[in-house]
């Protein structure tokens, strides 16, 4: 009978599952009964995998930013440099559009300002109605003693007729006044309404012709120039590196061995030595592997996982953001020791 080829694995050495299977196998032909079963178990437990090895990349807690402008602008000004420690909400980039967006934001406060005197104009329109009541009663009292006048037996003349159109007057100038307070008491909350609507406007476009720092972390590379347009591109890349991960790419086969809590382990040549770290969270989602170290006969379109591994001290992989290497997941929880 033709002996089957034994089976190897990547490194040329015969796999687990093939040498357990030649093993029971020999045990089974040898007739050995329970006890060759036993023995063969006891073999198939030693063979178990106690770690995981796929490829993996560093990257920042929250993974590389690209902060990018939200609309086509040029470029007025870069406010920092590639490494520089950046804290949440600082600018970083100035657009062209900046300057006059400010002039808006201020034209829009002074409209804010403006309206808000509103309530001074009211009073100073309530003093005119006051004036114009004192006037209309002053001309009404004129006319009642011209009227008396007429009532002992003076013929009426040209001062009575005066007397009468000085009221007639001030009775519509009145009228006029108090429909101007009436005006302005109801123009009151609208005219403060848009004023603060026109300021929320201009501040918002005035945003818009900043890059802000999202995050607290690093600027880890700074993309284009001054004078140069965004064109809808990422101006700079920013990362926490403060807390650094490696990505891992576990084959989808071997998702099953894999835990939150894991210890693992990050190599690569570049490094001065490997780094520990821990399993936070397994992917829940098939990918294909985009991770192919320096082999350019590494295969493509295998089917993985994404494993984050949260490192154990981002010291010296704060400087290796996308550094590929190994990541070996220990999966019997005896730890990388």
């Amino acid at each position: 009978m033709r002996e089957k080829p034994i089976r190897t694995n990547r490194r040329g050495g015969a796999t687990a599952a093939t040498v357990a299977a030649l093993w029971l196998g020999s045990i089974s032909s040898c007739g050995y009964g329970e006890s060759g079963l036993a023995a063969t178990a006891a073999v198939a437990a030693a063979l178990e995998r106690t770690s995981i090895v796929a490829m993996g990349r560093l990257e920042p807690n929250g993974r590389v930013i690209r902060a990018g402008a939200a609309s086509d602008d040029i470029i007025r000004e870069i406010l920092v440099e590639d490494g520089a420690e950046v804290a949440k909400g600082q600018i970083l980039v100035k657009l062209d559009g900046h300057e006059l967006r400010l002039a808006e934001r201020e034209a829009a406060e002074l409209s804010v300002e403006r309206a808000e005197l509103t309530p001074f104009r009211i009073e100073a329109q309530r003093a005119v109605v006051r004036l114009q009541k004192a006037e209309l009663a002053h001309a009404q009292a004129d006319v009642a003693g011209q009227r008396g006048l007429i009532d002992k037996g003076f013929t009426p003349g040209k001062d009575f007729e005066d007397a009468q159109l000085r009221v007639r007057r001030q009775e519509e100038a009145l009228a006029q006044e108090r429909a101007e307070l009436d005006r302005l008491v109801a123009s009151l909350a609208l005219e403060l309404k848009e004023a603060a609507n026109e300021l929320r406007r201009a501040e918002s476009e005035l945003e818009r012709a900043l890059i802000r720092a999202p995050i607290d972390g690093r600027v880890l590379k700074v993309l284009q120039r001054a004078g140069e347009r965004t064109a809808g591109r990422p101006v700079l890349h920013l990362g926490n590196t403060s807390e650094m991960y490696a990505l891992a790419e576990v084959h989808a086969t071997d998702i099953r061995y894999v835990k939150t809590g894991q210890r693992a382990r990050f190599e690569s040549s570049a490094l001065p030595g490997p780094i520990e770290g821990r399993v936070e969270q397994v992917g829940s989602m098939i990918y294909t592997n985009n991770i192919f170290g320096e082999d350019p006969g590494a295969p493509a379109g295998v089917r993985v996982f994404q494993v984050h591994v949260r490192l154990d001290d981002s010291t010296v992989a704060s400087r290796f953001t996308n550094l590929e290497g190994q990541v070996r997941i220990f999966v019997d929880g005896a730890g990388s020791s």
